[in-house]
């Protein structure tokens, strides 16, 4: 039984379906807390600091499931309330990609499809004049990408890592692990 469930007092399991956003410690997926999202389209957030999250989801949805008690001086924050508090609370570093961007990545998709990728999984265009993907369990990073032909985005790529050899291995989170 996840750990959430243990100390909540619930006796019977909780079926959790859908969407969610977990707070987990890296790399463990035990959740420390779980919060069902409205669908795949909210949910997520982000680490202001160690004491303040942002979570993509309003007000009434920052509960999470079974009522897991977060510790004192942790602070949940819908992004909502992060539009009304202006420069009390700090923005992401990331910042939400652009039309021309998504189309961008598309283009880059196609063409890495094109020339033997058979599976992408990401495309980071964010970095300078350099290009990132992870495409058929591999990561590449593409200097100078806008200067490079299309048909060569896969050829001229270095490889970063391979994850292809990688398999899930299930093991139990440590108890360091179960705590905020």
């Amino acid at each position: 039984m996840p750990r959430y469930l243990r100390t909540s007092g619930v006796s019977t399991p909780l079926k959790v379906e859908g969407a969610w956003t977990a707070i987990s410690t890296p790399p463990y997926f035990s959740a420390l807390a779980l919060w069902p999202t409205s669908g795949t389209r909210t949910g997520g957030g982000y680490f202001v600091s160690e004491r303040e999250i942002v979570l993509y989801e309003p007000n009434d949805a920052a509960t999470p499931i079974a009522n897991v008690p977060i510790p004192p001086g942790v602070q949940i924050i819908s992004s909502r309330d992060v539009k009304r508090r202006g420069s009390q609370t700090t923005v992401p570093p990331a910042r939400r990609a652009s039309v021309q961007d998504h189309e961008r990545q598309g283009r880059v998709g196609l063409a890495l499809l094109e020339n033997g990728v058979t599976w992408i999984e990401w495309v980071s265009l964010q970095h300078g004049a350099d290009m990132l993907f992870a495409a058929d369990g591999r990561v590449y990073r593409l200097s100078r990408w806008a200067s490079v032909p299309e048909h060569r985005y896969l050829s001229e790529a270095k490889l970063l890592a391979d994850f292809r050899d990688q398999r899930f291995e299930p093991m139990s989170a440590p108890k360091v692990a179960l705590r905020w």
